[in-house]
């Protein structure tokens, strides 16, 4: 994945990220690409690179709310957002981000490759920074 970005703020990245994907789409993506890393097929829902666009704006996403931000106002309105981030370093995010978009995209599944990850904990916290940065968008 393309490194982030840091010129952009969490609201510009929101914004992006929503101008590139439905909320319907991004939860359809995140999900489709959970079920076909943990198994067999290779994700069909559309080309591989809009997969890998997707989880480069995911991986946006999650650096920009990891990152302090100064001020009063932004603290409190992205502090949700940041919650559902601190489960895990931006390193393991980028790590499991990884895994997943490898796997998904592959013939062989994460279990198979003897990978372990906590997925459904990683999918229901993706699933909520989904839902709560959109409340953010404008």
């Amino acid at each position: 994945m393309h490194p982030y970005k840091k010129k952009a703020s969490p609201h510009d990245v929101v914004n992006q990220f929503f101008d590139a994907f439905s909320l319907a789409t991004a939860e359809d993506y995140l999900l489709s690409s959970f079920k076909a890393a943990e198994s067999m097929p290779v994700w069909k829902k559309s080309a591989p690179y809009d997969l890998i666009y997707f989880f480069e704006q995911l991986a946006n996403l999650i650096h920009a709310f990891s990152e302090k931000v100064n001020q009063k106002n932004d603290k409190n309105q992205y502090a949700k957002c940041r919650k559902c981030i601190n489960k895990y370093t931006v390193k393991q995010w980028d790590e499991y981000l990884h895994y997943i978009l490898s796997f998904a995209l592959s013939n062989n599944s994460l279990s198979e490759a003897g990978v372990q990850l906590e997925l459904m904990h990683f999918f229901d916290y993706l699933k909520q920074l989904l839902a709560t940065s959109y409340l953010l968008k404008s």
